[in-house]
């Protein structure tokens, strides 16, 4: 065989590993690209996920070996083919089947020619000493490979985001009379954004970090493609999985407004402990400046800590039945209306209306409606019934938390009503579907215990379904994973009539719906979501069905 069809032999080879990696490529993008985090998703995985690769590998290079001692140098060209189209099938397969799909990004790009290149010169020597190696790219070199381009790609990608990201934050800063909002929390900031960003949009040319822009590259993208320069708010909704995340984006946006909606145990494992996560969500409080403000959410036991711990300008808000009853005999004595009647007070009445709670806005009375929630709201003096079509338990609080920060920007609460009767839910978030007869509450995109709560407290509304509750549990929750998934499993089995857990968190969530009270023979457990919705077709009736926390690949 002649060296330059050898030489071709690892060419191929160099373009297998690529095609054959495609999962771990994907598990590398969704792990922030950070090594430590991929070793940790490949742990969480069955090796059913990954045995297509090395299986099609194998099979193609006994395929070329059982060929190559018969074949003339064009017969062997053709053999070549053989591992290519089963390279491009596993690729087309795993990209197929997952559930958020590999984002063909510039630095994913990038990557994929660095790890090919790679793979060719160490695939090349190989295929020369024996050309059907060539076909076990995948396998060997492609892991190292791939391990190198890595190390290669990484650092100079850093360096490249880094010089982005400080652009945006020279932008930001000549913006001076650009008022700077921070929304963090270990939950709830998705929707606190949206909800802040529909009421101060009634008066203010408001830009928002859209999505899950809550990265450094994320805030430095919105300002690239989305900030006006009309514009006179900007919201950024702030993520942090390490302690130190908050503080990095502050010193992009530095915010002169914080709002806090909940501190809980959310990716406790990467913080390390209770206390790293609560100083982290601090970080945001600790930039604002000497004039600026802090909103709390004072539903939320660890938003009050930090409320206590705040030394700049603060405000909080929450639920007080006790208030919101006061009021009511207020406005029936000294007004003769209806508590949904909202009309500007006398300033007398204004106080009344502050003195009876220590928030600074507060609600109660909620009840679901035929088209969402009602709920009363008192802020500042103003008060109002309030309807929107969103569900939740926590929407009243962050609902009565956005508005408090709205009204601090001079919002007045007849327009702050007016925007939550508008309100649309974010996709996969408490989002209410129909499929036939059958209602569908997907909250997929809902990964932490409060909102798995919230969501069974709507589940359990919808009788006389049959309601399903079909969720993998919560994660990166450390050692307390396997109390918390029983815990769910325990409210889980006062709110549905058939449960079905997926993937690895499924025998402690059985326990837990089995030790309240829901029978076996009304709990599936399955490994994927496929096999789950299997299960879903043999339940009978009308169902509505939760779907609770549908994890990314990578889990």
């Amino acid at each position: 065989m002649s060296l330059l069809l050898k030489i071709i032999s690892g060419l191929i080879g160099g373009i297998l590993a690529p095609l054959y990696a495609y999962k771990i490529l994907l598990l590398y993008q969704l792990s922030g690209y950070r090594i430590k985090e991929l070793a940790t998703a490949i742990k969480r995985k069955s090796i059913a996920y990954f045995c297509l690769s090395p299986i099609a590998a194998i099979v193609a290079f006994v395929a070329c070996a059982a060929i190559y001692p018969f074949c003339r140098d064009d017969a062997f060209v053709s053999a070549v083919a053989l591992p290519l189209a089963a390279g491009i099938a596993v690729a087309v397969n795993a990209h197929l089947s997952a559930k958020v799909k590999l984002a063909f990004t510039a630095r994913v790009k990038r990557l994929i020619v660095v790890f090919a290149l790679i793979s060719t010169l160490l695939t090349v020597p190989l295929a020369a000493v024996y050309p059907p190696l060539f076909a076990l790219a995948a396998i060997f070199p492609g892991a190292i490979a791939f391990l190198i381009a890595a190390a290669i790609t990484s650092p100079i990608e850093n360096r490249r985001n880094k010089r982005f990201v400080e652009w945006s934050k020279a932008v930001l800063a000549e913006r001076s009379g650009l008022i700077k909002i921070g929304i963090t929390g270990s939950y709830g900031k998705t929707t606190a954004k949206n909800l802040l960003t529909a009421f101060l949009s009634k008066e203010y040319s408001t830009c928002t970090t859209p999505g899950n822009y809550n990265t450094p590259m994320g805030i430095a993208l919105t300002v690239r493609d989305e900030l006006l320069p009309d514009d006179d708010v900007f919201v950024a909704e702030m993520g942090a999985r390490y302690p130190g995340d908050i503080r990095e984006l502050c010193e992009i946006v530095m915010p002169s407004i914080a709002v806090v909606t909940a501190i809980g145990t959310q990716h406790l494992e990467t913080f390390g402990s209770e206390e790293n996560l609560m100083n982290t969500k601090k970080e945001l409080v600790d930039a604002l400046p000497d004039d600026g403000a802090a909103i709390f959410n004072g539903d939320n036991d660890g938003c009050k800590k930090l409320y206590e711990r705040c030394r700049c300008k603060r405000m909080i808000s929450g639920c007080d039945e006790a208030a919101i009853k006061a009021l009511y005999s207020l406005m029936e004595n000294k007004r003769g209306e209806e508590a949904n009647k909202s009309r500007p007070t006398s300033e007398a009445v204004r106080k009344e209306i502050k003195a009876f709670s220590a928030f600074d806005a507060y609600y109660g009375d909620v009840g679901y409606a035929a088209r969402g929630m009602e709920f009363t709201l008192a802020v500042r003096g103003e008060a109002a019934r309030i309807s929107t079509p969103l569900l939740g338990a926590h929407i009243p609080s962050m609902i009565a938390e956005c508005a408090l920060a709205a009204s601090y920007m001079g919002i007045p609460l007849e327009k702050i009503k007016f925007a939550a009767s508008e309100a649309k839910a974010v996709a996969h978030r408490l989002e209410l579907l129909y499929n036939g007869d059958d209602v569908i509450i997907d909250d997929a995109y809902n990964g932490n215990e409060s909102g798995a709560k919230s969501a069974l407290e709507v589940l359990s509304k919808f009788t006389p379904r049959v309601r399903v509750l079909i969720t993998p549990g919560v994660v990166e929750l450390g050692e307390r994973g396997e109390s918390a998934n029983e815990n769910i499993g325990r409210i889980a089995a006062t709110a549905c009539d058939y449960a079905i857990f997926v993937g690895g968190n499924a025998e402690a969530l059985s326990r837990g719906a089995i030790a309240n009270g829901l029978g076996a023979d009304k709990i599936a457990k399955t490994r994927s979501l496929d096999e789950a919705m299997e299960k879903l077709k043999i339940i009978k009736g009308e169902k509505a069905v939760l779907f609770e926390n549908d994890l990314p690949d990578n889990y």
